[in-house]
């Protein structure tokens, strides 16, 4: 702030004139903040939120930066998550970094690989990285926790098992296919929608690895035209699925928060 460039010309009234390399619309934006019973427009770019926090923090306006941070960021949240987690990382702000990273989950990799901005020219590609190796990890983790093996006790049957109450399904049960399990369970044998229902869950979360960008109902048809090949099952196999998500999402994502934390500095 004190370092103003003190070359000057002087108007034909007189009055030295300071030249200042800020642009006439942001200079704008950051008086009209400073008039009384005004407020500008948000920024309508990550871009200029940027140029517009660089110039508040400059002239130290803690007012305008107080603003940008908690008026107008959280207003990229949910269209520029990648924007706003890399402006987060590189201001130093925790809180929304960490919030950003976990809406990016809701994007495929394609999706992160895409994104570009004039921002890549002002901070560090290694947040990208960053970014890029925590989605790959959150993908594998819940992929792998929705394979038949820590589910395996919701509607199966083992023979080695076979008076333990976790298992619903019985040996007589009808629509169970086996799977070998390795030593400790030699074989199991589960419904047959329940193998599609992991199936195809886990595929989507491997892409994107978010549980409220699964197909549900794309998923749920499938279920239903084996599950309906059942008299028993067809009837209650879309039911008890939901039931089932409803309650073990919760404790999966509490898992997911311990095994692979977000990358916030």
């Amino acid at each position: 702030m004190f370092t103003l460039p003190q070359n000057h010309t002087t108007s034909t009234a007189g009055i030295p004139i300071v030249v200042i390399p800020e642009s006439t619309e942001n200079l704008r934006t950051l008086l009209l903040f400073c008039h009384p019973g005004t407020t500008p427009d948000p920024p309508s770019s990550l871009e200029r939120f940027y140029y517009l926090h660089r110039i508040a923090d400059k002239y130290m306006l803690e007012s305008i930066l107080t603003w940008l941070r908690k008026g107008c960021l959280p207003g990229f949240l949910e269209t520029m998550p990648v924007g706003v987690y890399v402006l987060a990382r590189q201001l130093g702000w925790k809180a929304e970094a960490r919030l950003a990273a976990k809406r990016c989950l809701s994007l495929s990799v394609s999706e992160l690989a895409a994104w570009s901005s004039p921002l890549l020219q002002d901070v560090s590609a290694s947040f990208l990285q960053e970014l890029f190796k925590y989605h790959q990890e959150c993908a594998k983790f819940l992929s792998d926790a929705m394979s038949i093996h820590p589910w395996a006790h919701e509607w199966c049957y083992s023979p080695d098992y076979a008076n333990t109450i976790h298992f619903r399904a019985k040996e007589e049960d009808c629509c169970k296919e086996p799977h070998e399990l390795g030593p400790e369970l030699r074989y199991i044998y589960t419904k047959t929608w329940w193998n599609v229902f992991i199936s195809e869950c886990s595929e989507a979360l491997a892409k994107v690895p978010s549980f409220e960008k699964i197909p549900v109902a794309e998923i749920f048809c499938k279920v239903a035209k084996v599950a309906g090949r059942c008299a028993d099952c067809g009837p209650l196999a879309l039911e008890r699925l939901a039931e089932f998500s409803k309650v073990n999402q919760g404790p999966v994502l509490i898992r997911l928060d311990q095994a692979v934390p977000v990358p916030v500095g």
